[in-house]
Protein backbone atom coordinates (compact mmCIF):
# COMPACT_ATOMS: atom_id res chain seq x y z
CA UNK A 1 0.00 0.00 0.00
CA UNK A 2 3.40 2.52 1.04
CA UNK A 3 4.34 1.55 -2.50
CA UNK A 4 1.10 2.34 -4.13
CA UNK A 5 1.03 5.65 -2.31
CA UNK A 6 4.53 6.81 -3.07
CA UNK A 7 4.30 6.03 -6.91
CA UNK A 8 1.03 8.57 -7.14
CA UNK A 9 2.90 10.68 -5.16
CA UNK A 10 5.97 10.69 -7.69
CA UNK A 11 3.43 11.18 -10.31
CA UNK A 12 1.52 14.05 -9.02
CA UNK A 13 4.62 15.83 -8.49
CA UNK A 14 6.16 14.83 -11.87
CA UNK A 15 2.77 15.75 -13.90
CA UNK A 16 2.62 18.86 -11.64
CA UNK A 17 6.57 20.01 -12.14
CA UNK A 18 6.62 19.16 -15.87
CA UNK A 19 3.31 21.73 -16.09
CA UNK A 20 5.95 24.50 -14.48
CA UNK A 21 8.89 23.55 -15.91
CA UNK A 22 10.42 23.06 -12.46
CA UNK A 23 12.60 21.05 -10.55
CA UNK A 24 13.58 17.43 -11.53
CA UNK A 25 15.18 17.05 -7.39
CA UNK A 26 11.94 17.00 -6.17
CA UNK A 27 11.20 14.15 -8.96
CA UNK A 28 14.04 12.24 -8.09
CA UNK A 29 13.39 12.48 -4.68
CA UNK A 30 10.01 11.02 -5.15
CA UNK A 31 10.91 8.32 -7.22
CA UNK A 32 13.99 7.30 -4.63
CA UNK A 33 11.53 6.90 -1.81
CA UNK A 34 9.33 3.95 -3.79
CA UNK A 35 12.69 2.68 -4.07
CA UNK A 36 13.73 2.49 -0.42
CA UNK A 37 10.32 1.40 0.68
CA UNK A 38 11.18 -1.75 -0.99
CA UNK A 39 14.59 -1.75 0.22
CA UNK A 40 13.24 -1.45 3.16
CA UNK A 41 11.27 -4.68 2.80
CA UNK A 42 14.16 -6.57 1.72
CA UNK A 43 16.66 -5.60 4.46
CA UNK A 44 13.95 -6.04 7.10
CA UNK A 45 13.51 -9.77 5.77
CA UNK A 46 17.60 -9.90 5.95
CA UNK A 47 17.38 -9.64 8.93
CA UNK A 48 15.59 -12.33 9.97
CA UNK A 49 16.34 -14.83 7.42
CA UNK A 50 20.08 -13.51 6.44
CA UNK A 51 23.59 -14.61 6.93
CA UNK A 52 24.50 -11.58 7.95
CA UNK A 53 22.10 -9.67 10.43
CA UNK A 54 24.13 -7.49 12.20
CA UNK A 55 25.22 -6.02 8.92
CA UNK A 56 21.39 -6.08 7.74
CA UNK A 57 20.95 -4.05 10.72
CA UNK A 58 23.19 -0.93 9.91
CA UNK A 59 21.92 -1.49 6.65
CA UNK A 60 18.07 -0.82 7.23
CA UNK A 61 19.28 1.88 9.45
CA UNK A 62 20.65 3.96 6.99
CA UNK A 63 18.01 3.00 4.46
CA UNK A 64 14.91 4.45 7.28
CA UNK A 65 17.27 7.61 7.67
CA UNK A 66 17.09 8.30 3.72
CA UNK A 67 13.87 7.90 4.06
CA UNK A 68 12.61 9.88 7.14
CA UNK A 69 14.86 12.78 4.89
CA UNK A 70 13.41 12.64 1.60
CA UNK A 71 9.95 12.29 2.94
CA UNK A 72 10.80 15.08 5.69
CA UNK A 73 12.43 16.71 2.44
CA UNK A 74 9.51 16.91 0.25
CA UNK A 75 7.13 18.12 2.86
CA UNK A 76 8.85 20.63 4.97
CA UNK A 77 12.27 21.16 2.19
CA UNK A 78 15.53 19.83 2.73
CA UNK A 79 18.50 22.74 1.55
CA UNK A 80 21.16 20.33 1.31
CA UNK A 81 19.20 18.00 -0.82
CA UNK A 82 17.85 20.83 -3.14
CA UNK A 83 14.08 20.44 -2.12
CA UNK A 84 12.09 23.40 -1.18
CA UNK A 85 8.89 23.13 1.06
CA UNK A 86 6.00 21.61 -1.09
CA UNK A 87 3.52 24.34 -1.90
CA UNK A 88 0.75 22.36 -3.30
CA UNK A 89 -1.80 21.39 -1.45
CA UNK A 90 -3.08 18.16 -3.10
CA UNK A 91 0.52 16.85 -3.04
CA UNK A 92 1.35 17.97 0.60
CA UNK A 93 -2.14 16.14 1.42
CA UNK A 94 -0.75 12.87 -0.52
CA UNK A 95 2.69 12.97 1.20
CA UNK A 96 0.86 13.70 4.85
CA UNK A 97 -0.73 10.03 3.34
CA UNK A 98 2.65 8.67 3.32
CA UNK A 99 3.99 10.37 6.31
CA UNK A 100 0.56 8.47 8.55
CA UNK A 101 1.08 5.51 6.71
CA UNK A 102 5.22 5.63 7.62
CA UNK A 103 5.04 5.92 11.22
CA UNK A 104 4.05 2.43 12.41
CA UNK A 105 6.47 1.18 9.73
CA UNK A 106 8.97 3.60 11.60
CA UNK A 107 8.10 2.22 14.95
CA UNK A 108 8.43 -1.83 13.69
CA UNK A 109 12.19 -0.68 11.63
CA UNK A 110 13.41 0.97 15.24
CA UNK A 111 12.34 -1.97 16.85
CA UNK A 112 14.77 -4.05 14.19
CA UNK A 113 17.38 -2.08 14.26
CA UNK A 114 17.65 -2.28 18.26
CA UNK A 115 16.93 -5.49 18.69
CA UNK A 116 19.24 -8.67 18.97
CA UNK A 117 17.18 -11.42 19.20
CA UNK A 118 16.52 -13.07 15.50
CA UNK A 119 13.06 -14.63 16.71
CA UNK A 120 11.56 -12.11 18.37
CA UNK A 121 12.03 -10.03 14.68
CA UNK A 122 9.96 -12.40 12.49
CA UNK A 123 6.87 -10.97 13.19
CA UNK A 124 8.24 -7.16 12.62
CA UNK A 125 9.90 -8.29 9.65
CA UNK A 126 7.12 -9.77 8.25
CA UNK A 127 4.81 -6.54 8.84
CA UNK A 128 7.01 -4.27 7.53
CA UNK A 129 7.29 -6.47 4.32
CA UNK A 130 3.54 -6.84 3.91
CA UNK A 131 3.01 -3.26 4.30
CA UNK A 132 5.78 -1.97 2.40
CA UNK A 133 5.81 -4.22 -0.60
CA UNK A 134 1.92 -5.24 -1.02
CA UNK A 135 -0.62 -3.39 -2.44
Amino acid sequence: MLIFLLLTVATAILVQRQGQGADATAINVAGRQRMLSQKIAKEALGIVHGDRPIQAQEQLRQTRDLFERGLSGLIEGDRDLGLGQEQDPAILQRLRQVQTMWEPMRQRVDRLVASDRAASLTDEAAYIYDHMITA
